[in-house]
């Protein structure tokens, strides 16, 4: 299988950020389908909560340990 995650620098420096299957699914409980998800961040419609949900668990998924304050 290909690798699908994407590294850049975010915040302090480089971070590697992957999605994978189970965080799908859980994305999609806290934000709604994935397709709908996807279609309010194409039309400048989403959310600030969409945006951090899914910048949180693809750097979950990337081995960031999350940490909440």
């Amino acid at each position: 299988m290909a690798d699908l995650s994407y590294t850049a620098f975010f915040g302090d420096g480089e971070h590697t950020f992957h999605l994978t299957n189970p965080m799908v699914e859980e994305l999609e409980k806290k934000c709604g389908p994935i397709g709908a998800l996807s279609n309010r961040m194409f039309a400048r419609s989403f959310s600030q909560s969409d945006l951090a949900e899914v910048i949180r668990y693809a750097l979950i998924g990337g081995n960031i340990t999350p940490t909440r304050t």
